[in-house]
């Protein structure tokens, strides 16, 4: 096959190493078969692409909010050949993805009309020298009060090569909203003046 051969030097009984150009990326195949009568088949495929090598990373500013204030996530995974798709997750939520050339934001609803969720087009960049392009997203939310269960809100960045690789990272933003004051009970109270003006 043009531009595929046989790595002589790294090959041996039981290993063939190719050589193949870095564009003929796809699942290649390789049948070993013996003479009669004894017969022999051999499969193996793989797939030559370049995973990232370290894992997703996530970024949450701040991580403390109150209901109503805003949020902005980064996420970033490492190059690869061909870049990792990324998509977010609110809870157990999954918001749409945007892939595009461009940095303009994308304004949708998620649920409600108040619930309003920012993402940005999905950026990529290459590095040259090694022929691999690294991921990059950034979605913004509003918070709202339904976004928090106990107290807190998970969003998720889940990062994909096709269906074979894919790795998520994971943090939490807790709600920092002012807590109303406790309101003494009327019996609570009688108590207390009793004992206060019985000193």
């Amino acid at each position: 096959m043009r531009h595929v051969n046989v790595d002589l030097s790294r090959s041996g009984p039981h290993d063939v190493t190719l050589r193949v150009r870095k564009e003929l990326t796809g699942v290649y195949k390789c049948e070993v078969s013996a003479d009669a009568p004894l017969f022999t088949a051999i499969r193996m495929a793989y797939d030559r692409r370049n995973l990232p090598s370290g894992n997703p990373v996530m970024n949450i500013e701040p991580n403390k909010v109150e209901i109503g204030k805003p949020i902005r996530a980064k996420c970033y995974s490492p190059g690869s050949d061909p870049a990792a798709n990324l998509t977010w997750f609110i809870n157990v939520r999954r918001l749409p993805q945007m892939i595009s050339t461009t940095k303009l934001a994308i304004i949708f609803q998620v649920s409600g009309d108040e619930d309003n969720v920012k993402i940005y087009a999905l950026e990529i960049e290459t590095d040259l020298s090694l022929g691999l392009h690294s991921s990059k997203s950034v979605v913004e939310i509003t918070t709202q009060k339904s976004d928090f269960a106990g107290g807190v809100m998970t969003i998720k960045c889940e990062c994909s090569i096709y269906d074979i690789w894919m790795k998520s990272v994971e943090k939490v933003v807790r709600d920092n909203s002012p807590q109303p004051a406790p309101v003494l009970g009327g019996s609570t109270f009688r108590n207390r003046t009793d004992q206060i003006t019985g000193t």
